[in-house]
Formats: C-alpha cells, structure tokens, sequence
C-alpha cells in the first residue's frame, strides 16, 4: 500500500473541497467527501513526511489546515507540511508551587529555540523555574515581531529553528526539564492572522 495522509476540515457551507499535494514540480489532487456533518475527508495517497500540501475550497486556495502540525512558507504563501509523526519527551513529572517565571520571546531572547536551550543554564543559575514562551506558532513576520497573530495552534513557527523547529522545542523542554525547568506556551485563540500574507 502506498504511503499517504488522511485529512479532514469541517466546511459545511462549501460545495466543493479539493486536498492538494506537491513533491518537486508534481501536484496531486483529490476530490474530499462530505459527511453529513459537514466536515470534508480525503487522503493524499503517496503523499510522505515533508511534502506540501493544501486545501482548495470552492475553487478558493491553497489553504492552510487549521490542525496543520507543520507549515512552511513559500515564495511568501504558507502550506501545510505532511508530518505523519511529533517528537514526544517524558513530562517534567511535577509543577512548583509559586513558581519563579520567567516569560520569553524566542526571537528577542535567542535568537532561535537551540539558542535558549544554550542559556537554560543562566536561567537556573537565576532560580527560574518556569520559562513561559510567547508564542511559538506559526505567524506572519512582516508586520508582527510577538506571534499574537498566530496561523495555526499545532505547528512551530518555522523561523525560531536551526534544523527543524518542532524537534528542536522537544528538544528545549526535555533540556530544560532536567534543569527542573517548566515550559509552558503562550497560545492565542482570540485573534488569529488569517487573510493576505504580506512577506
């Protein structure tokens, strides 16, 4: 069987939904199916981790997956990143009471999600017990330096990596865990930054 991703977006108004997928110059689309909820369903049949992928609905696109788990901008347009796996680490197996919290911009702090777990060590040395991370889902930059817009709740704003921004925050909380660090997440719900990109 060939490898692929099941997808589905709730648009109960739409009369028509396409899933699109891209490796190099080849684009594939499948027509989704309507359930009688109103959410769409289809599956990029030979679609593999890494590839682009978006939805067109009625005739509108490319669109982002509102439970994208990575994006990545291109030539100033967000597409969804086929991510079949999330890198998982162990819980810190306990919360501080009063916590001493340390609230941080990834960009203004470090640069980058490696650069603070280089300086976790200045944040022990502090008596930091908690960082809380502005947020670090993906944002437009263009007019935006705080991420308080963000695109989609479950990806990495792909900027904040070196390498690979979601396996590099795994790798900041496991780190900052053995230092008896909490992370905890700035997530906005309130105000999201759909509309014209702006690059």
């Amino acid at each position: 069987m060939q490898p692929g991703l099941d997808v589905a977006v709730p648009a109960p108004a739409a009369r028509e939904v396409t899933a699109a997928w891209q490796r190099g110059h080849s684009v594939h689309r499948t027509d989704a199916r309507r359930n009688d909820t109103g959410w769409w369903h289809a599956t990029l049949v030979g679609a593999a981790d890494g590839d682009l992928w978006w939805w067109e609905v009625d005739g509108v696109g490319p669109l982002l997956d509102p439970s994208a788990a990575q994006v990545r901008v291109v030539d100033g347009v967000p597409y969804n990143v086929v991510c079949t796996s999330w890198p998982h680490g162990a819980s810190l197996g306990h919360h501080h009471e009063q916590p001493v919290v340390y609230e941080m911009h990834v960009r203004g702090f470090a640069q980058t999600l490696p650069g603070v777990r280089r300086r976790l060590p200045y944040l022990a040395d502090l008596g930091v017990q908690v960082i809380e991370l502005m947020p670090v889902h993906p944002f437009d930059p263009g007019d935006n330096y705080w991420g308080y817009m963000p695109l989609v709740w479950g990806a990495v704003h792909e900027p904040y990596g070196e390498v690979d921004a979601p396996a590099e925050l795994a790798a900041l909380c496991a780190a900052a865990h053995q230092h008896d660090i909490e992370v905890w997440l700035d997530v906005v719900f309130n105000h999201t930054g759909e509309g014209n990109w702006d690059l």
